[in-house]
């Protein structure tokens, strides 16, 4: 019996890799077509924009929804590879939805502190790792967008000031000997 269950999960595993593409298989697609879409990138107008091209590329209608799906689940836990596109996408607007001045509270919270070194976490643009260099911090910032990377450098650049920045996640970057302790 068990021998008959084993072909059967191997013939409906191969099956279904040979009609529907896969859930890697669709994310890919649809990174590569967000790569060139240039609508907004509200989550509910991007997945409608993308089924309305599944369905033009003669996708059937009920395969493009459940295409949608699978793309909500996946990008849902927003992956790297999705999240760095993303921020890539906003930061390359003319007028991207993020303040430039630093954090309030960032400034409350250092406002009278001896300047030391500071870790910008997802520093995205760099309103903050530059607020602190303005300050004489030692800055360190990482984010996933070589976008808003590139945003932090030049500012930084622009103004003088020292910061170094970092392309990694929150689980790629590396804080040191002791961030396990």
């Amino acid at each position: 019996m068990r021998y008959i269950l084993a072909i059967l999960a191997t013939v409906l595993t191969a099956a279904a890799a040979a009609g529907d593409p896969g859930d890697q298989q669709i994310f890919q697609e649809f990174l590569g077509w967000y790569k060139t879409y240039t609508g907004s990138f509200a989550p509910p107008e991007v997945a409608r924009a993308y089924e309305s091209t599944l369905k033009e590329s003669g996708v059937a209608p009920a395969e493009a929804q459940r295409r949608i799906g699978v793309l909500q689940k996946l990008v849902s836990a927003m992956p790297r590879e999705f999240a760095a596109l993303h921020f890539d996408r906003i930061y390359g607007m003319p007028n991207p939805p993020f303040k430039a001045a630093a954090s309030q509270f960032l400034v409350r919270m250092v406002e009278g502190r001896k300047p030391g070194k500071a870790l910008d976490v997802a520093m995205g643009q760099g309103r903050n790792s530059h607020y602190l260099a303005t300050q004489g911090w030692d800055v360190t910032g990482y984010d996933i967008s070589e976008g808003g990377l590139a945003q932090a450098r030049q500012l930084a650049e622009k103004t003088g000031l020292k910061i170094r920045t970092v392309a990694a996640s929150h689980e790629e970057f590396d804080y040191g000997p002791h961030s396990g302790t």
